[in-house]
């Protein structure tokens, strides 16, 4: 398992606070800043004709003519109808063929699932992953492309990111640097979770190269690391090394996922999976985190964090440095 080596010039970007995480103004963040644009092409669905018969009409004598006349018009309107029905079919085709805007779905359906299933049982945590869903409406800046035609910007979330209840809002926006939206949810004062014993609490950060979205999280802001919810390392070591498949994860015990957040590079998402794991040293007394790349269903590789860490600067802190670390990317090396 790589361990996540947090320097203390990097969280130094990060206040450390129990409430909402500022980024701080640091260097630059591109090796490059140039960026190019891509033109969009759209393919057109090809259309389809039916082409009318014509009708043959016989002379006959007198007395079949009308007869004949009859079966004429008979005849066209049955072909009329036949091409009318010929043309609604090619419509509805023509339909189902054009392209469409439908979104992509920014989180796999096994890792959807796995995070559904196995959350923290924290109701402030629910109620941001219901708010969350708003996310695959955005579109992400692709760390490796660095295309910002069409991008989520920051000021677009500001404005139009709606929370269920009312949260608390801290911005941080810094031209050319690391600009932060972080939206927290509290549970009321003294409303202890029954088997915790802590308040539920919760927070939603949004991460911008400047102006541009970069990386989204959600997770959970009640810590805890007890034995009934620290999965195995080991586990976690036999599990990345072979690229096992994310629906794996369901079968460990203990498991409980704390908080999920992604990257777009090179055209794909890379979902971060935290969750807190058995200590990976003597020193970390707690317990340690574990934070997965995942990509589509596959489990891509690994890194973890130490307790206080996430404790100090919150999971989704954590899980966008060691993104941002493993993902093929322009950013500076943070």
């Amino acid at each position: 398992m790589k361990k996540l080596l947090t320097s203390l010039s990097l969280l130094a970007l990060f206040s450390q606070s129990t409430l909402p995480i500022a980024a701080q103004a640091g260097a630059d963040l591109f090796n490059n800043t140039n960026t190019s644009e891509s033109a969009d092409s759209n393919v057109e669905p090809e259309s389809s004709s039916s082409e009318s018969s014509e009708t043959e009409e016989s002379e006959e004598s007198e007395e079949t003519s009308e007869t004949n006349e009859s079966e004429t018009i008979t005849s066209s309107e049955e072909e009329i109808s036949t091409e009318e029905s010929s043309e609604s079919e090619t419509s509805d085709s023509q339909d189902e063929e054009t392209p469409t805007d439908e979104k992509t779905d920014f989180i796999p359906a096994d890792l959807l699932t796995l995070f559904e299933e196995n959350r923290q049982d924290n109701t402030k945590l629910d109620i941001a992953w219901e708010d969350y869903q708003q996310v695959a409406d955005y579109t992400f800046y692709d760390l490796t492309v660095m295309d910002p035609t069409g991008v989520t910007t920051y000021q677009e979330v500001l404005e139009n990111f709606a929370t269920s209840e009312e949260v608390v809002v801290t911005d941080e926006y810094y031209e050319g640097e690391l600009s932060v939206i972080n939206f927290l949810y509290q549970a009321e004062e003294g409303d202890f979770h029954p088997e915790r014993g802590i308040e539920d609490w919760a927070q939603i950060e949004f991460y911008f190269a400047g102006d541009l979205l970069i990386y989204s999280g959600v997770s959970t802001m009640s810590f805890e690391f007890a034995d009934h919810n620290k999965t195995d390392i080991q586990d976690i070591d036999t599990l990345s090394q072979a690229t096992d498949e994310v629906s794996e994860l369901a079968t460990l015990e203990p498991f409980e996922i704390n908080g999920i957040g992604q990257v777009l590079a090179d055209g794909e998402f890379h979902h971060g999976l935290a969750f807190p794991v058995t200590p990976m040293t003597e020193d970390e007394a707690f317990g340690s985190v574990a934070v997965l790349d995942v990509v589509d269903d596959t489990i891509l590789s690994s890194y973890t964090a130490g307790s206080q860490d996430i404790m100090t600067y919150s999971y989704t802190t954590v899980t966008f440095i060691g993104l941002t670390n493993i993902v093929p990317n322009n950013l500076v090396t943070l």
